[in-house]
């Protein structure tokens, strides 16, 4: 019901705007509303994958964009019904979870969806923010235009995922490309919330401008994590696509930061409280295995690879592994729990935690100087 109110409201405001007889103010304060209802009803659509507290602030940014309409506008919508109904909609779905997981058929329509998004999170930026000269603001432009890069690979990823991929490789075996892809989604749409909640909010937050403009590069982090999985999948089960020697999937130099993000996203897998999880001895292995990662990149081994020839290699395999400790993470979890996948989850563990000793072994034999001495010696460092 919530989302048929917001279609309808759309359309109210497509019909107010074609009748003419508006300012350019307020057909810009209509416009700005246009925008917070599309996100919303992304949002609406595939709640389950959001966080509640995402949901709620967002339909109180609604609430604050409806109160900034003109009055003879809002005489042509029903404004009540729609905030009714959304907060029934609240009411209704008032456990949801963030380690819900859309399958493949809904997945690049989300995608997609998020992708149009971007176009109003950009549009919605203030004037003022975007006009400026960019030696004036360098952060603002230096955001948009990573924005912009967002934007551009998420279209092409799901173009990849929905063409290219699924349909033509065993689901089993794109498990691990989904969760990733959907944990870089989610993120893309945590960003389009925080910009609404900035932009229609009376009050300017310094701290959560910059958390917004901190965010842009994580989200490129998050789409190397994904890119290196596709390229995985191209390499190994679609080596006859033409897609597979794509520039997409040639080696080159990672984004800025993404050493940062990397280490930020292992200690917040580290802090998981994998002792709970139903399979103590997979959830012991990825313990193991994160640790490891976490002590590699805190020591002088981490400086000798950012220094020479391999700092790509050697961080391309880190991220990797990271990226499938999350889908095992992910499986852990006691709503995702199957006992049909119990064994097989447990074997990836077990692969994760080899792949840490391999490329243990492999920087050790280059840099046969370097002592690794984590804080609990996981077995296999011994």
């Amino acid at each position: 019901m919530a989302q048929n109110e917001t279609e309808e409201m759309l359309d109210h405001l497509r019909r107010i705007k074609s009748g003419g007889n508006l300012d350019s103010a307020k057909i810009d304060q209509i416009e700005e509303l246009e925008m917070v209802l599309r996100i919303l009803r992304t949002f609406i659509k595939y709640h389950r994958v959001l966080f509640r507290n995402s949901l709620v602030k967002h339909t109180n940014n609604a609430k604050l964009t409806m109160a900034m309409l003109p009055d003879q506008c809002k005489t042509n919508l029903n404004l009540e019904r729609l905030e009714s109904h959304l907060l029934e909609f609240l009411e209704r779905n008032t456990i949801l979870s963030d380690n819900y997981e859309l399958n493949s058929f809904d997945l690049p329509d989300y995608m997609d969806w998020l992708e149009k998004n971007l176009n109003d999170v950009l549009m919605i930026l203030p004037e003022g923010d975007r006009s400026d000269p960019p030696e004036e603001n360098l952060e603002i432009h230096k955001f948009i235009k990573e924005v912009k890069i967002i934007q551009k690979k998420l279209r092409f990823l799901t173009y990849l995922y929905a063409t290219e991929i699924n349909g033509y490789v065993n689901h089993k075996k794109l498990e691990c490309l989904e969760t990733r892809i959907q944990l870089m989604a989610n993120n893309v749409g945590q960003l389009c919330l925080a910009i609404l909640g900035y932009v229609v909010s009376d009050e300017v937050d310094t701290y959560e401008y910059y958390d917004i403009l901190y965010k842009s590069p994580y989200l490129l982090f998050l789409i190397v994590l994904v890119e290196l999985e596709m390229k995985k999948i191209f390499l190994s089960k679609l080596k006859a696509s033409k897609f597979t020697y794509s520039r997409t999937f040639k080696d080159k130099k990672l984004p800025k930061g993404f050493f940062h993000h990397l280490h930020s996203l292992l200690m917040y897998l580290k802090k998981e409280n994998l002792e709970n999880f139903l399979d103590s001895v997979s959830a012991q292995n990825i313990d193991v295995a994160i640790e490891f990662l976490l002590v590699f990149l805190d020591t002088d081994v981490s400086n000798h690879v950012i220094n020479g020839k391999w700092f790509n290699e050697v961080m391309e395999k880190v991220g990797a592994i990271a990226g499938d400790a999350i889908y095992v993470i992910q499986k852990l979890l006691p709503s995702s729990i199957n006992k049909d996948d119990t064994s097989r989850i447990c074997l990836c563990s077990i692969q994760i935690l080899e792949k840490a000793k391999d490329m243990k072994a492999q920087v050790e034999t280059y840099y046969k100087s370097l002592k690794f001495t984590p804080l609990s010696s996981p077995p296999f460092m011994d």
